[in-house]
């Protein structure tokens, strides 16, 4: 009986599991030598308990096959003199483990028997041979010829044109957070993604010569955005986690159906599917993303919070890099403020502080800080489209040390209402890491920043006091931080016996 949802194919059945109980040489040799054995095992007879387990044995018959190819002509003899619904499940195995090989002599006679099982497949064969499709093509060490890819193409064709109206989409809840792991592990969204390694293949064989896509490429992406099933989301999705290079390799034919896709695919799938690592060119974005992302704002509360941070990174790039007007950009930062009640706008300033962090160098702090975000601190301070809350000005607390050349500027933002910071915030900022990157200039305004910080009722001794207190005193002298080392022993955050030490006349 084929099963309720054949493309998933890591499964058990209910039966006692164990492993095969042999090697892949043992098995190999077994075949080879008492094939008869094999089959018993594999088949039995009506007690289950004979046969090997069915989740084992198909693994090993797919890592055997996918190690030893010729092997997999045996084993289709064996399995193909057994009724359809008894040897299909070995038949798929053995699909999949050829789908793992570096096929080479083999490659001509493996698809001539798949073309052969085209006109009268069930789901599990049909999810077998597409899973067949895409690891071939995407194959590093595995050799394509130009034949082979006419007969592939010719193959994962048929399928899409005799099977793509009888696919069912599985109901479990669980996959409509996570449609990229979902179209990985159904048929239509393997095919699909078989195209997309089609068009890359393509390419690195034709690269100083390449012409876009070809006629059938052209089809085939036109037919996955205008055909309408259950298999719809599926190869949408494999579209969107492809659009850069999709739009990179034939940019008149990608904007011909992308608006189209954007209407029918709806914003809430699109950034479901696309995040929290979209690959967008500054085209794309001004063509239709720019407006997708505005959209967005209306939906993030039904995103993961990993998918939050990756859309608000977004949004930090996007107005960064995405060679946006000044009115777009605002626009854009606007609805950061607004949208939710403000709840965003914390979050937002958070993905700022992890890309001063660890993507920006000291250039690329001073562009983004003169292109935009010293305007948008200034607005956030006069609490223009909405106040700036305490949770913002948390979050912004952080990004102070990372400012660079720029952190006097910033701690005056700050000065006049300086946040309660405690927990985690308050001990991020005791580990900072980067003193050595504040300017000499900047000293006063750093020191000022601390001094805020330990005035705050109530704080902990945090033993890493002593330590942020010695590396300020190593950087800008004794002189300078003198009266912060006697506001911590005061406010008795470090202990009354710490003294610095003194190097190369930093005192």
């Amino acid at each position: 009986m084929p099963r309720e949802h054949a493309d998933f194919h890591i499964y058990s059945e209910g039966v006692c599991s164990v492993t095969t109980g042999i090697t892949d040489e043992q098995f190999i040799d077994i075949l080879e030598n008492c094939p008869s054995v094999i089959e018993e095992k594999m088949f039995g007879n009506q007690d289950k308990t004979v046969k090997f387990d069915s989740l084992s044995i198909n693994n090993q018959i797919s890592e055997v096959v996918s190690r030893n190819p010729r092997v997999g002509f045996t084993l289709w003899e064996l399995v193909n003199r057994h009724k359809e619904s008894d040897a299909v499940q070995y038949s798929c195995s053995i699909i999949r483990g050829w789908g793992e090989a570096s096929l080479d002599d083999e490659q001509i006679l493996v698809l001539d028997l798949l073309k052969k099982l085209l006109p009268k497949m069930g789901q599990d064969e049909v999810s077998a041979v597409s899973f067949f499709l895409n690891r071939q093509i995407d194959g590093e060490k595995i050799t394509i010829t130009a034949k082979t890819l006419q007969i592939m193409s010719d193959i994962a064709l048929q399928i899409w044109e005799r099977y793509s109206s009888t696919f069912s989409a599985s109901k479990d809840q669980q996959w409509q957070n996570d449609p990229v792991t979902y179209s990985l592990n159904c048929w239509p969204g393997k095919l699909a993604y078989f195209w997309m390694g089609r068009i890359r293949w393509r390419y690195r064989q034709e690269a100083d010569s390449w012409n876009g896509l070809d006629d059938l490429e052209k089809k085939m992406v036109r037919r996955f955005v205008d055909d309408e099933g259950d298999f719809s989301p599926l190869v949408w999705t494999a579209l969107l986690t492809n659009i850069n290079m999709l739009h990179s390799l034939d940019r008149e034919n990608t904007e011909s159906w992308l608006p189209d896709l954007m209407k029918k695919a709806g914003t809430k799938f699109i950034w479901n599917v696309m995040l929290p690592n979209p690959n967008l060119n500054i085209r794309l974005i001004d063509i239709v993303f720019y407006k997708s992302c505005l959209d967005e704002f209306k939906y993030l509360s039904h995103l993961d919070d990993y998918k939050k941070q990756g859309f608000l990174l977004q949004v930090f790039w996007i107005v960064t890099y995405g060679g946006l007007e000044d009115k777009r950009r605002a626009k854009l930062l606007s609805k950061v403020v607004t949208a939710g009640n403000g709840i965003y706008a914390p979050l937002f300033m958070d993905r700022i502080v992890w890309a001063f962090k660890f993507r920006l160098d000291s250039k690329g702090k001073n562009m983004v800080w003169d292109l935009w975000l010293h305007r948008f601190i200034e607005d956030r301070h006069a609490g223009k489209g909405r106040n700036w809350s305490e949770k913002e000005r948390i979050a912004f607390a952080e990004l102070i040390p990372l400012l660079d050349e720029h952190l006097k500027e910033g701690m005056k933002y700050l000065s006049d209402n300086f946040p309660r910071i405690m927990g985690r915030d308050f001990i991020n900022l005791i580990m900072l890491k980067n003193i050595d990157d504040i300017p000499q200039e900047c000293a006063e305004a750093f020191i000022e920043f601390y001094t805020c910080l330990f005035k705050q009722p109530d704080i902990p001794y945090v033993w890493r006091v002593e330590e942020l207190l010695q590396n300020l005193i190593d950087k800008f002298g004794i002189g300078k931080v003198s009266p912060l080392v006697s506001l911590a022993r005061q406010k008795r955050i470090i202990s009354d016996t710490w003294s610095p030490s003194f190097k190369g006349g930093a005192a």
